[in-house]
Formats: structure tokens, sequence, C-alpha cells
């Protein structure tokens, strides 16, 4: 099924058998309200799969950060399919 072959597909990645052909972040956007900070973008990536085959990723982003003593700190993130 697909949630198997996404978690063999990252096993490859975190293996180092598997790289990335090319890497894209597009239409960013950042709003601080106070001491956090919501970020959006698009992730655009091509990478090689072991079996030499090719997954390509169209990702929207959410990111949550918080700043913590002068630092800026990621609590939370979300990736879902862009449409």
């Amino acid at each position: 099924d697909k949630i198997s072959q996404v978690v063999l597909d990252l096993c490859f990645t975190l293996d180092g058998k598997a790289a990335f052909r090319s890497i894209a972040q597009s239409n960013q956007t950042i709003e601080v309200s106070g001491n956090a900070a919501v970020v959006r973008h698009v992730f655009d990536a091509e990478r090689n799969r072991p079996d030499g085959g090719v997954n390509v990723v169209h990702l929207a982003v959410l990111q949550v950060w918080v700043e913590r003593d002068g630092d800026w700190r990621l609590l939370a993130r979300h990736a879902s399919a862009a449409a």
C-alpha cells in the first residue's frame, strides 16, 4: 500500500542510499506576532530511489517558530500534498 511505500522510501533516504536530484522552495511567507512566527512555503523536489526510479515531491509546508532566549526554534511543522 501507499503508506508502506512511503515508510520504505524514508528508510532508504535515512540509510543514505537515495539522493535528491533537485530541491526548490518557493512562495514563502512569514508572519510574526510577538515571539511566534508562522512560515509557509511550497517545497518541490525530485529524489532518486534505490530501484532507479524517481519520486517527485510537491508539498505545501507550514512551520511554527517560537523565539526563546534570543534564538528562533522550530516548534511544529506540517506538510501536505500541494494542489
